[in-house]
């Protein structure tokens, strides 16, 4: 994985964090800084969340 890659994660976990706890303000102070160290946090389960990813994109998925 591409550090430009990672701190895309970085940038894609911290938004769902924000929006699960409603706090789109924190959104604003998110910095590359914070968004490559949330990315090295996450690559223990990075494998597990593309498998949700490529689940939730399937075409014949549902909302359930």
């Amino acid at each position: 994985m591409t550090d430009a890659c990672a701190k895309q994660y970085g940038y894609v976990i911290f938004d769902s964090i924000c929006l699960f706890l409603s706090a789109a303000e924190v959104r604003a102070s998110l910095t590359a800084e914070v968004a490559e160290e949330v990315a090295e946090a996450a690559k223990p389960v990075l494998s597990k969340l593309e498998q949700y990813i490529v689940t939730i994109a399937a075409k014949e998925s549902t909302t359930t």
